[in-house]
């Protein structure tokens, strides 16, 4: 019974580490297609919503609770860094932001507000790489975190 209670766990934390789920959140189509045809290469990646306006992307994100978000700074009505206001508000854990812009003034303040990763368009496949392993990286680590309340995986 603790054997297989153990190969479940692995088997449940192999499957919960191979997938994670996004949202893009752009106004601008041309740079949501880039996106996701370049995330077809990835398929342990999986989109769970798209939206074009600030307050569309709080309700993604509030619906689809992604590990990653795609943030765009400057949308249609507000800011990038506006909706992270907001999802702080809802949120005890922030998932991983990887903010994406043509305006590169913004980098400061993409750190300042705690993104992982920073992307000017248009999109650098290469770039796009290290910001995906730099999630991944951060993610593992969270997941190595995971507390059992018997020591059967030790």
């Amino acid at each position: 019974n603790n054997a297989y209670y153990c190969i479940t766990v692995l088997w449940t934390l192999k499957t919960f580490v191979l997938k994670y789920y996004y949202v893009i959140i752009e106004d601008n189509v041309k740079a949501i297609e880039s996106l996701r045809l370049f995330l077809k290469n990835y398929p342990d990646y999986q989109e769970k919503g798209i939206a074009h306006t600030a307050k569309k992307g709080v309700l993604q994100i509030l619906e689809h609770k992604p590990d990653l978000i795609f943030l765009d700074v400057e949308l249609e009505s507000g800011t990038g860094f506006e909706l992270l206001h907001e999802l702080r508000t809802h949120l005890a854990q922030m998932p991983a932001i990887i903010m994406i812009t043509s305006h590169d003034q913004y980098a400061k303040e993409a750190v300042n507000n705690d993104a992982m990763y920073f992307i000017s368009k248009p999109f650098d496949p290469d770039e796009l790489e290290i910001a995906l392993r730099k999630f991944e990286k951060t993610f593992l680590q969270s997941v190595k975190h995971l507390k059992f309340k018997n020591n059967l995986l030790h």
